[in-house]
């Protein structure tokens, strides 16, 4: 489910004010394709209601926070077994995101 605001296209959606993105999953990895052409800007990643913790964050993931810059598939979730949960993501103004993966 999308809130805030969001610029959607084809392909794509870019985050506005109070962006945000809440996916329920059954997995044991998540990952997003992000970008932010100009500048890093944050995402806050938070799992079942809380900032993700370092035992279940992916390889971008530090303090809860993913830096994006050029735009690549980033990791988010990293668990240590499969499972239902859900993802929140928060996002500044200008990030771009395109597809998420899941393994």
């Amino acid at each position: 489910a999308y809130s805030g605001t969001w610029t959607v296209d084809g392909e794509s959606a870019t985050a506005g004010p109070e962006a945000g993105i809440d996916v329920r999953f059954s997995a044991r990895r998540v990952f997003l394709v992000l970008g932010s052409p100009d500048r890093e800007r944050d995402v806050r990643v938070s799992l079942d209601g809380k900032p993700i913790g370092a035992a279940d964050a992916g390889t971008d993931v530090e303090d809860g926070v993913v830096r994006v810059g050029q735009q690549r598939l980033y990791s988010l979730v990293d668990l240590p077994e499969p499972g239902e949960h859900t993802l929140s993501l928060r996002f500044d103004d200008g990030v771009t995101g395109y597809a998420f993966t899941f393994g």
